[in-house]
């Protein structure tokens, strides 16, 4: 999932910016962009 949607709607459901680094920090939560220019950040959960 985008990074940039999973903040928007942590934002529309009053959840913290802090809350979600700690919540993404605390699940394993990693990040990683694309290799092309104008790729996102995309978040994403290991099996």
């Amino acid at each position: 999932m985008g990074a940039k949607e999973v903040v928007k709607e942590a934002g529309e459901v009053g959840i913290a910016r802090s809350t979600l680094k700690k919540a993404k920090r605390e699940l394993g939560v990693t990040s990683a962009k694309g290799k092309q220019p104008g790729d996102e950040w995309v978040w994403s959960l290991e099996a």
